[in-house]
């Protein structure tokens, strides 16, 4: 039997959203602290304005989303899946490894799909898939990508 020389890729726009998402709260809501600070009459929660307290509010949940993505935006990563070989590619590095040195999981809650890969030395790296789901309920994504059915069909046949 013939193997498929095909390849599957992240969708780049998703890997670009998900590893900047933090960052962008982070400064919107940043952004909103200091306009309520220097303009409170501009900053209306709940039909009032802004108060200290808010903006000391906004100001933390600003503060939590930009460690976030300081702590986590180096775990996304690009991947290119072959029948052999996975690569992961991230701004720090570029990682080749075969499947059957990998777990793979997706993971649940989180859509578009968006899966766990823990390599052999224990590092866990984030991945995307295309944008074809099924959201079905809480927790429960179904991921109907040619990508994800790749995906499927390598982990069971390990």
């Amino acid at each position: 039997m013939r193997q498929s020389k095909r390849s599957f890729a992240s969708n780049k726009f998703y890997y670009r959203f998900f590893r900047s998402t933090f960052l962008i709260v982070g400064a919107t809501l940043t952004l909103v602290a200091l306009l309520g600070i220097a303009f409170p009459e501009l900053v209306i929660i709940n039909n009032e304005q802004v108060t200290i307290n808010g903006v000391i509010i906004i100001s933390c949940l600003a503060a939590v989303f930009l460690i976030l993505h300081l702590l986590i935006r180096n775990r996304f990563a690009y991947a290119v899946l072959t029948q052999n070989t996975i690569i992961l590619i991230n701004p720090k590095k570029r990682i080749r490894c075969s499947w059957n040195q990998v777990v793979i999981k997706q993971l649940p809650f989180i859509f578009p799909p968006l899966y766990k890969i823990t390599l052999p030395d224990g590092t866990n790296f984030l991945f995307n898939t295309g944008n074809k789901y099924l959201f079905i309920s809480v927790g429960i994504i179904i991921d109907l990508s040619e990508m994800g059915e790749f995906i499927k069909l390598k982990t069971k046949s390990l």
